[in-house]
């Protein structure tokens, strides 16, 4: 049996912000230099993504910032798209 990846404790927020109307731009997380990274399309909602931080078993590790997330128990990262302006 597969282990699970370790950011799978993340797709609960990437279902979140798609269930809100805010659709990734890759199939889900993408590995990166040092870690993974799932791009969306609008900017990130953070009261959306409150209170799944407050119970998820990492909460202590996950960092939100204006542009998204930052677990560093996985080194994964929940993003908005940079702009193109």
């Amino acid at each position: 049996m597969q282990k699970p990846a370790e950011w799978a404790h993340l797709m609960p927020y990437i279902d979140a912000l798609a269930g809100a109307g805010n659709p990734t731009l890759s199939d889900g997380f993408q590995p990166n230099q040092g870690g993974w990274d799932c791009w969306m399309r609008d900017p990130i909602d953070l009261a959306i993504l409150r209170p799944l931080v407050a119970a998820d078993p990492y909460a202590d590790k996950i960092k939100l910032g204006p542009d998204g997330l930052n677990c560093l128990h996985c080194w994964a990262g929940v993003h908005a798209a940079p702009s193109r302006t």
